[in-house]
């Protein structure tokens, strides 16, 4: 007796232990270890990974941390830890508090994977004090929005550039997030009138490239880049027609990049009633690096013909020698002051 029931409460054992759940890890759901969890997805991230730099993380909550940077080599730069949820998907504006003894010109990365995922951005001044920096990665041709980037596990990477790299650059920062456009940004994003350049109806230049995507233009401030060889003192060339009208009294400034290796002269011709032109912006000095020209066009047109988005702009660059440059142009736009 005793032994049937001894092995009735074996198999009864056997059978019971055979029904019951394995419970899992964290790791085995998710394929990292609880220690490694995704951030939340609060628009904030935080540096995972450095290469070629050690750093410091203090101060931290769970929307921002503090760090403490110092570069060690050639190519520096670092990642941050993926996101536990979507970001929203209106927080374009890369957005970060720093102090820098070096001037920096940051490179971004969202995904590794992809050729288009990566764009330059604007140079972080050096500054003893905090230094608010922004860069807006949206739009419809923006980082973001091409690549399909702010998923759950999203993640980026951040490349310093920096000049004479065998002395260390220290570097502060902190609020590291992706928020949305103010305002400002806003207005600026939605109504700043983009030139694109075209080579169409024109034999006045040769060798007319769209370097867009050369020179990281997949980001809102620093599309449309293009290249092409001017040709003497006869090199036209024509922008697109605009993408909206000026509206009565609003006056804009003019801001683009440039470079080429011999000085020159910027003429404008454009097409509009009472038009006496051209405008001239006078010197572009010959530079080897990107140079930005900023020209203010307060009450040099009168701009309320509601048919001026239909006419291009036509543009020569004079310089007075026989020589047979090459023109590079990034980011032509109008703006409001």
């Amino acid at each position: 007796m005793k032994k049937t029931v001894a092995y009735l409460l074996i198999m009864t054992f056997v059978a019971c232990s055979e029904q019951m759940p394995v419970q899992l890890s964290y790791e085995d759901i998710y394929g990292y270890p609880y220690s490694s969890r995704p951030t939340p997805s609060n628009g904030s991230f935080f540096i995972k990974l450095a290469n070629q730099l050690t750093f410091q993380e203090s101060d931290k909550t769970d929307s921002t941390a503090t760090y403490s940077i110092v570069t060690t080599g050639a190519s520096p730069g670092f990642t941050t830890a993926r996101i536990g949820g979507v970001l929203n998907s209106s927080a374009s504006v890369l957005s970060f508090m720093y102090k820098t003894d070096k001037a920096i010109t940051p490179t971004i990365i969202l995904d590794v994977t992809k050729a288009n995922a990566t764009g330059k951005m604007a140079p972080m001044t050096v500054s003893s004090e905090w230094k608010e920096y922004s860069w807006d990665l949206g739009s419809s041709q923006g980082l973001i929005a091409i690549n399909n980037w702010g998923g759950v596990g999203s993640y980026f990477k951040i490349n310093f550039g920096i000049e004479n790299p065998a002395i260390p650059a220290k570097i502060e920062l902190k609020n590291l997030k992706f928020r949305k456009r103010t305002a400002a940004e806003e207005i600026f994003a939605n109504k700043g009138l983009w030139l694109s350049f075209t080579d169409k109806e024109s034999d006045q230049i040769s060798a007319f490239t769209d370097i867009t995507a050369q020179e990281g233009g997949f980001n809102l401030f620093t599309r449309n880049s293009y290249s092409f060889k001017l040709l003497k003192n006869t090199n036209y060339i024509r922008t697109q027609p605009l993408e909206r009208t000026f509206l009565p009294n609003e006056q804009f400034r003019l801001k683009f990049e440039y470079k080429c290796e011999i000085k020159t002269a910027l003429v404008m011709y454009v097409n509009v009633p009472n038009f006496t032109g051209p405008i001239v912006i006078d010197p572009l000095d010959a530079t080897l690096v990107w140079k930005t020209v900023d020209y203010d066009f307060t009450g040099k047109i009168d701009f309320p013909q509601s048919a001026f988005t239909a006419n291009p702009i036509q543009m020569t660059f004079y310089y007075p020698g026989n020589e047979t440059p090459t023109m590079f142009i990034k980011g032509m736009h109008f703006y409001k002051d």
